[in-house]
């Protein structure tokens, strides 16, 4: 699927450089850290310091120079003007949306690879992982799940009422 580049500009600025140039790094590894550890923080932060100098490497023109000084002092009031630039710079740069997403790719990969689940005593439990969808544009949609086995390992036992199941109380031909 081709990268759409007004999202991935979003994406950058909104996940990488605005807490950055906010110098917000320190708080928003301090909340990945209280969410998911250390290592998750350490990761995200090693990956907006590259994400940023990858950007400041393109960002060569003088007035692209300042642009990003600018943001670093203002990253609120000129975080739209810097999304549009990286929109307009990631059109003329094939290579430079690559490796932003590329970047942000692996990123949410070594995140995925540490995200588990674990339930234990549940009568009915559910869980929807959506990793990498992407809804844009979607209408309808419906997120659908499965019953695949017990915690015994055995197959799940048909609902009552559903043939092989059990009968549900006061159904006809239950016995009391």
């Amino acid at each position: 699927m081709p990268i759409d580049l007004a999202i991935l500009a979003s994406t950058v600025v909104a996940k990488y450089l605005f807490p950055y140039a906010a110098q917000a790094a320190t708080s928003v590894a301090q909340l990945v850290t209280e969410k998911v550890g250390q290592p998750a923080a350490e990761l995200f932060n090693a990956t907006a310091k590259k994400v940023w100098d990858r950007i400041t490497t393109a960002f060569a023109a003088p007035k692209e120079k300042s642009a990003l000084e600018l943001f670093k002092d203002d990253p609120e009031g000129l975080k739209a003007t810097v999304e549009k630039m990286l929109h307009q710079k990631l059109q003329a740069d094939p290579e430079l949306a690559k490796d932003l997403s590329k970047m942000d790719a692996e990123l949410g990969a070594k995140l995925d690879a540490s995200v588990g689940a674990q339930i234990t005593d549940a009568v009915n439990a559910a869980i929807v992982d959506l990793r990498n969808a992407n809804f844009q544009n979607a209408q309808h949609v419906h997120i659908t799940g499965m019953t695949i086995g017990t915690s015994s390992g055995q197959p799940a036992s048909p609902p009552p009422g559903e043939p092989g199941g059990s009968k549900p109380t006061g159904a006809p031909g239950a016995k009391p």
